[in-house]
This record gives C-alpha cells, sequence and structure tokens, in this order.
C-alpha cells in the first residue's frame, strides 16, 4: 500500500527491496546485502539439519602450588573432580590440611547437598587439573541418581567429622598425647605370601581376624589381605591353589607405632571404604607389629570423651579386636 494505491508484482518487490537497502547502514553493507540478493535468485539455500544434542563440554582449571580453589565462606557454586595432582582441605585456625585429595577425589559446592556456601578452603598442594561442574548440573544428577547422591552426603559427613576430630585433638590435650601403639592389638596377625587361597580362607575362618598382615619368607610386609579381598577372589572364580600374593591388597595400608591416634582418626573418618590398617616398627616399614581398627580408636576416643572421664584408658597390646 503506497499513498492509498495497491502495488504488487515485479516492481513492488523492487520498490520495498530499495526502501530496505536505502535505511541500510554505509555503502559497504548495502552492497553486501544485494549481493546476497543477486546471488539467491539464482542459487537456493542449502538446508542443512544441525544436531540437536548438547556440545557442551566440562570445563576445566589448573591450579599452581600455594593457590586456593576457593577460601572458607565463598559461594557454593562449582563442583570439582581432580584429574591431576593434590588439594588440601584446611579449616580456619588450623595452618595444617585436615585432609589431602589426590587424582578421583571431588570437592567444592557445599556441602552441596545442604549449603550454598563453602564450608572448608581448598588449596593447591601441587600441580592441581580439576573438572569444574556448576551446583546446578551435580544437583539435578544427584536427583536422579541414589548412588551419586549417597556418596555425596558420605563424604559431606565424613568431611564435617574430619574437621569435628581436629577441634576436639586440639581442645583436648589427652587425644594428643595418645599413640598408635597405645590402642593397637598386637602382635599383628601374619599369613605367608605364599599361602594358597584355599588355605587362607580356612585360616581367617579359624582365628576371625579381619585383617592380616601378608609377609614374605624373612617376615617383611607384602601387602594386607582382608575378607573383601578373599570374597573379591571367590568372585573372580580364583583356583583355590592361586598363591596369596596374587590376591592380597598392595600395598597394605600402613600407620607408624609412634603416629599420634588423633592422626590416626582422622584418616579412618575421611577414607572410604573404611578399613583396618596394619601397624608397623617406627624403626622398619615392613615390620608388622599390630593391628589398628576403626573401633579400636572410636572405643579410646569415647572413653576419653565420654562422662566422668579424667585419665585415658590405654588398652594393653594383645587386647581382642573390637
Amino acid at each position: 500500500q503506497v499513498l492509498g494505491l495497491k502495488v504488487s508484482g515485479l516492481f513492488a518487490w523492487v520498490m520495498w527491496r530499495a526502501i530496505y537497502l536505502g535505511k541500510m547502514p554505509t555503502l559497504a553493507r548495502k552492497i553486501q546485502v544485494a549481493f546476497d540478493w543477486l546471488w539467491d535468485m539464482f542459487f537456493p539455500r542449502d538446508l542443512v539439519q544441525l544436531n540437536p544434542r548438547t556440545t557442551h563440554r566440562v570445563p576445566r582449571a589448573h591450579y599452581e602450588p600455594g593457590e586456593y580453589v576457593f577460601h572458607e565462606g565463598d559461594a557454593a557454586e562449582e563442583f570439582y573432580i581432580i584429574e591431576r595432582g593434590k588439594a588440601g582441605i584446611y579449616v580456619k585456625g588450623f595452618a595444617e590440611p585436615v585432609a589431602l585429595l589426590g587424582p578421583g577425589d571431588p570437592f567444592g559446592a557445599g556441602p552441596i547437598l545442604s549449603s550454598t556456601s563453602e564450608q572448608v578452603s581448598v588449596r593447591a598442594e601441587e600441580p592441581l587439573d580439576v573438572l569444574a561442574m556448576s551446583r546446578e548440573r551435580v544437583l539435578d544428577l544427584a536427583d536422579h541418581l541414589r548412588l551419586l547422591r549417597t556418596d555425596l552426603e558420605r563424604r559431606a559427613q565424613r568431611l564435617s567429622g574430619a574437621r569435628t576430630l581436629r577441634e576436639k585433638v586440639h581442645e583436648d590435650p589427652r587425644l594428643g598425647r595418645l599413640l598408635v601403639r597405645d590402642v593397637m592389638t598386637g602382635p599383628a596377625p601374619t599369613l605367608p605370601a605364599e599361602m594358597t587361597f584355599a588355605d587362607a580362607i580356612a585360616q581367617l575362618r579359624r582365628d576371625g581376624a579381619r585383617v592380616h598382615a601378608v609377609v614374605d619368607a624373612q617376615g617383611r610386609l607384602q601387602g594386607v589381605c582382608t575378607a573383601d579381598d578373599l570374597n573379591a577372589a571367590v568372585y573372580g572364580l580364583k583356583p583355590p591353589t592361586t598363591p596369596l600374593a596374587e590376591i592380597m591388597s598392595r600395598p597394605a595400608p600402613i600407620f607408624a607405632e609412634s603416629k599420634p591416634l588423633g592422626e590416626a582418626m582422622r584418616i579412618f573418618v575421611l577414607q572410604q571404604p573404611v578399613r583396618p590398617f596394619i601397624v608397623v616398627a617406627d624403626d622398619d616399614a615392613t615390620r608388622p607389629v599390630g593391628v589398628l581398627t576403626p573401633f579400636d580408636a572410636v572405643s579410646q576416643y569415647a572413653s576419653l570423651l565420654g562422662p566422668g572421664a579424667a585419665e585415658p584408658a590405654v588398652a594393653p597390646a594383645g587386647a581382642a579386636e573390637g
């Protein structure tokens, strides 16, 4: 419609395009648009179906030793998984980390299921590479993956427990004076590395111990054998004549006998899954002298902090496991 007159056909098309070109800024832009129109008159447009799947990738970040990923009290916006390096978990009032995390360990965003601010500080202890995901994305996964949600909740509980334990040890000097040798079960039950799978099962059934140090002919520690190791061998249909050296876990989880009990308890709290440790001599890390289980440590902790407790009740080295 131009001044009340209806215009159509080629003349109307040319006139509308001329008006449109007249409103385009710069001569170069006018020429570019006119050329595109002329090209489309002789060559049809290419129709391409785009893949609608998301192309977002999980972003990565790198931190140099001493750099903080975040500080306590920061907004909980990202959830991290370590690809390479180690990170230290720090809380206010303590110069040393309450935990060290390595490849595969997650941290950040909360605890992600209950908090919108960070409860701890995280610092790179060595060159650190991490995957970073938004809090919202992890929450979406946790809402639909029960195992993921349970694992996140347990990790948050462990971190909170390690923090509380560090505070208790700091406040109560009696906990700080206790060493692993004071509460361990000794001597350590041992199995020879050449023992067969079938004989190892029979031995564990006879003595009822949950963990055995596996030693060579000279009595040097080679690994550790637990009921879980034997169960894995059963599920894997290992022949009964399989040597224990092929079934045991290595390296063996160890504590030195002079290690402070508070530090050992903190490791028990943070580890997943919880498992006993072989206690080794201070002067020879290959000589097992006892076993420390989470029950040994927790019972001592409870006896010290229970009502009316005054002095630490040190368990004898040969006491039975809890």
